[in-house]
């Protein structure tokens, strides 16, 4: 019972969302929604490495612009379908995942974020040089939109409840991950490695478990980044696209699903309301994460539950000042 209200939070935001393209008729903010969402999906996934088995990943982006590479290459070079390529760019960038993980995750702290850091940019360098495959610099443009049941989503609001059904199933996932045995596992990784590793937890393994299912996750934001935007280049394995979920995280709140959400909000729309500042826009946008985090240093969910918890104890205070004084 303690979770129903969360549960109905929930359901209001997913109408909302539901109809704000009917509502709002504008095609940018059909644009910007879709672009939200997709970055949901990405700091959804980044939070699962940051916030439930405790690692730093400095190469994110390489399994986002792999899900890219390999949803374009096969629907725009060989003709294939958009869910072939949707799905065969997850599985291509978990089994990566899953190599590098098994590699890399035993390493411990910045030796593990500098290999993955590493691993981007060499991923960067082969899609700049690789001409005959991923056309170089130069990128792949054209790729074509995504054909369901014989249906084009060419539209921003249509594609928006194709990418907001892709979120659906991302926070889904989450949820019955966190619920099960490994999510539980993932937390006490998280809290003391070593102790959990004391009383019996593989902590190597379900490390390489929460890495591979963040990396399929990432990778199906890559698919639907570049059918939407039909284009992909070798900036998809730069470090923005690592280090803007990384943010979304850590301004939102670790370790939830409404940070995530929130942060990923707060970076795609915060920007565009401060158009009006002109010049200066980059500069009251810095200013205001550097403020949010140094007064909320585990992000805004927590700051806000936080605020909510103790404002319902000084209730009760109250009360019972009331009535001795009474």
């Amino acid at each position: 019972m303690k979770r129903l209200p969360n549960y109905w939070l929930y359901a209001v935001v997913l109408a909302v969302c539901l109809l704000l393209p009917a509502i709002v008729a504008d095609p940018y903010f059909h644009s910007l929604l879709v672009t939200t969402a997709i970055f949901v999906i990405l700091a959804l996934s980044m939070d699962i490495i940051v916030g439930y088995i405790g690692e730093l990943s400095l190469g994110h982006a390489a399994f986002f612009g792999i899900g890219a590479y390999v949803s374009a290459i096969l629907t725009k070079t060989l003709g294939l379908s958009f869910l072939t390529g949707f799905l065969a760019a997850v599985v291509v960038a978990g089994l990566a995942g899953c190599i590098i993980g098994f590699i890399t995750l035993r390493l411990k702290g910045a030796y593990f974020a500098i290999v993955t850091l590493a691993f981007a940019e060499i991923l960067r360098l082969i899609a700049s040089n690789w001409i005959s495959v991923t056309r170089g610099p130069m990128g792949i443009p054209g790729i074509p939109f995504p054909k369901l049941f014989g249906f084009e989503l060419s539209s921003s609001s249509l594609y928006f409840y194709l990418v907001l059904l892709v979120v659906l199933l991302s926070i889904t996932l989450i949820v019955r991950l966190v619920d099960s045995p490994a999510g539980r596992a993932f937390l006490a990784i998280r809290e003391h490695s070593d102790l959990a590793r004391s009383v019996g937890v593989d902590t190597f393994k379900f490390k390489v478990l929460g890495f591979t299912i963040a990396t399929l996750m990432a990778a199906a934001a890559g698919s639907l980044y570049a059918h939407y935007f039909r284009y992909v280049g070798p900036d998809l394995l730069g470090i923005y696209y690592t280090s803007t979920p990384l943010l979304m995280v850590f301004i939102g709140g670790r370790a939830s699903i409404a940070g995530p959400l929130v942060g990923a909000v707060i970076f795609s729309i915060l920007p565009e309301l401060l158009r009006m500042a002109g010049s200066l826009r980059l500069v009251i946008f810095a200013a205001i994460l550097i403020v949010s985090v140094i007064f909320m240093p585990q992000g805004i969910i927590r700051a806000a539950g936080s605020l909510f918890n103790r404002k319902k104890e000084e209730k009760p205070a109250q009360a019972g000042v009331a009535e001795r004084a009474y």
